[in-house]
C-alpha cells in the first residue's frame, strides 16, 4: 500500500513539490557540465559540503569529499590533458583552446524520474533512466568515436543554506556500447568466454576508490538487470540504508523476482 501525504500540511506538501522541481534542475545541471567536462563546476555548485559525500559506479564507490574531487575532477582532467598531448602534434590549431573539448562528450538524457522528499524537506532521493552516449569528433588516432551508454541515476539530496545539492550518486551502466571502432557483439562474445585473457574487458579503471569493489553489472544476455537503485518511495527523512551505503554487487541479497519496469 502507497502511503500517501495528506498527513503534511499543505504548505509542506507544498514546499516539497517544489522541493522535487529544484532536484531535477541539480540533476539537469550535472548532466550539462558532464557533457562538456566541465566537472569542476559541478563539485563547486551542486555539490554538499559535507564530509560524508559519496559517489559511486560501476567498479567502486569513492567516500567523503576529498576522494570524490580527486576522482571526478582531477582524475578526468587529467585525461582531458593527456588527450591533449596526444592530439596537438597532429593538429597545431588545437593551441590556446580549452583541453577539455578535445576529451569527450557524455551527453546523458535524463528520463523517467521518480523523486521523492522527505517529509522533513530536508532530504529527498530520485531515480532517473539515463540513455544517452560519449562520443569525440577527434580521438587520438584523428578519427571519430562513440559509445552508447545507458544508466541509471540513484542519488540522495540535502538541503543547505535553502538550496538542494547533491549527497550521494550511485551510477549504474546497464549497457555499454563501443560503436565504429570495435564489434560490439564479437567483444562481448570474446568477454564471455574468456574474460581474464581478453583485454578488452579486463582493464583496470585508474579512479581513485574508496571502495573497488564491482557495484553493478551490466544486463548481458545472460545476467539479468540489477536493481541496485530501486525506485525510492515515501520516508519521513532520508535513511540510514541510502545510496552511499549500497553494498557492492556481490553482497547483496539476489533478487528472486522481476524489477517491475
Amino acid at each position: 500500500m502507497i502511503r500517501k501525504n495528506d498527513h503534511l500540511p499543505l504548505s509542506r506538501r507544498i514546499a516539497n513539490a517544489a522541493g522535487s522541481q529544484e532536484c531535477e534542475k541539480v540533476k539537469a545541471i550535472h548532466t550539462y557540465v558532464h557533457a562538456r567536462a566541465m566537472n569542476v563546476i559541478e563539485m563547486q555548485t551542486i555539490w554538499s559540503e559535507r564530509p560524508d559525500i559519496t559517489w559511486g559506479h560501476s567498479t567502486g564507490r569513492m567516500e567523503g569529499w576529498d576522494d570524490v574531487w580527486m576522482g571526478t575532477v582531477t582524475t578526468y582532467d587529467n585525461k582531458c590533458y593527456e588527450r591533449y598531448m596526444k592530439i596537438w602534434p597532429q593538429f597545431p590549431d588545437a593551441g590556446g583552446k580549452d583541453p577539455r573539448c578535445f576529451y569527450e562528450v557524455s551527453l546523458h538524457c535524463l528520463t523517467s524520474e521518480v523523486i521523492e522528499v522527505a517529509d522533513d524537506g530536508q532530504t529527498a532521493t530520485s531515480l532517473f533512466a539515463t540513455p544517452g552516449f560519449l562520443y569525440t569528433v577527434l580521438g587520438e588516432n584523428g578519427k571519430r568515436y562513440c559509445r552508447i551508454i545507458w544508466e541509471r541515476y540513484g542519488t540522495d539530496y540535502v538541503k543547505e543554506n535553502g538550496k538542494w545539492v547533491l549527497l550521494h550518486e550511485q551510477v549504474c551502466p546497464d549497457f555499454f556500447i563501443f560503436a565504429d571502432n570495435v564489434n560490439a557483439f564479437r567483444g562481448t562474445y570474446l568477454g564471455f568466454k574468456d574474460k581474464e585473457n581478453y583485454s578488452y574487458y579486463n582493464h583496470y579503471d585508474p579512479t581513485p576508490f574508496t571502495l573497488r569493489e564491482p557495484m553493478h553489472h551490466d544486463h548481458t544476455p545472460i545476467r539479468p538487470a540489477e536493481d541496485t537503485v530501486p525506485a525510492p518511495v515515501p520516508h519521513e527523512t532520508l535513511p540510514e540504508q541510502n545510496m552511499g551505503t549500497i553494498l557492492p554487487a556481490e553482497r547483496r541479497p539476489k533478487r528472486t523476482a522481476p524489477m517491475g519496469y
